[in-house]
């Protein structure tokens, strides 16, 4: 008896959005994860990170220098030591050979090779730098049955500005956190304030 009673309650408390034409720009968030209502149900979608962050440690050749790969066919911007190594501002050549601990062509400032790697130089020679890379980062995520979309965050797909299947662009997210819609059988349930989801 008690469970049937508070099932009553809590289908009182919520209200169903059956039909609810939302667009795919709402956006809300809670805690570390973000959520896109208003999508078709039950598809997948690409989700584009502009921003997302990994920690790796790149060694250093015998003559100093770090190569970073390029990403997604992209140049990463690079952060070291606090200072960031953008790759728009860097001069593009082709990588020097490192032999006997000396450069066949002089380096004198960071570079970007034309694959899109990104050479740092000055470094300790054989010697593991920890590097933090930035770079886009693109992940596949499906819709629930009510056509909301979840992403869960992470320092390395923070998602703050994001893009979705490259048409459609979020660049801010709420500064409020709210309940997220509750999906039950394709139809979609909000958060009553004395019943939150």
């Amino acid at each position: 008896m008690k469970k049937l009673i508070l099932a009553l309650a809590l289908i009182a408390a919520i209200a169903p959005l059956v039909g609810d034409s939302v667009s795919a720009q709402t956006v809300s968030k809670n805690g570390s994860r973000i959520y896109v209502e208003g999508l078709s149900p039950s598809t997948q979608y690409t989700i584009k990170v502009f921003n997302g962050t990994v920690s790796r440690r790149y060694l250093a050749n015998q003559c100093g220098v770090i190569l970073v790969p390029a990403a997604n066919g992209l140049s990463p911007t690079v952060i070291l030591n606090g200072g960031s190594v953008l790759s728009n501002n860097l001069v593009d050549r082709s990588a020097p050979r490192c032999v006997n601990g000396v450069l066949d062509i002089a380096a004198p400032d960071n570079f970007r090779t034309p694959s899109g790697q990104v050479g740092i130089v000055g470094q300790t020679p054989n010697f593991a730098a920890l590097l933090d890379i930035i770079v886009l980062r693109t992940r596949n995520f499906t819709a629930n049955a009510c056509g909301t979309l979840q992403i869960n965050t992470s320092t390395t797909f923070p998602a703050g500005n994001f893009a979705i299947n490259e048409s459609q662009t979020i660049n801010q997210l709420p500064s409020t956190e709210s309940s997220p819609p509750l999906c039950v059988d394709g139809v979609k349930y909000l958060a009553d304030s004395n019943f939150p989801l």
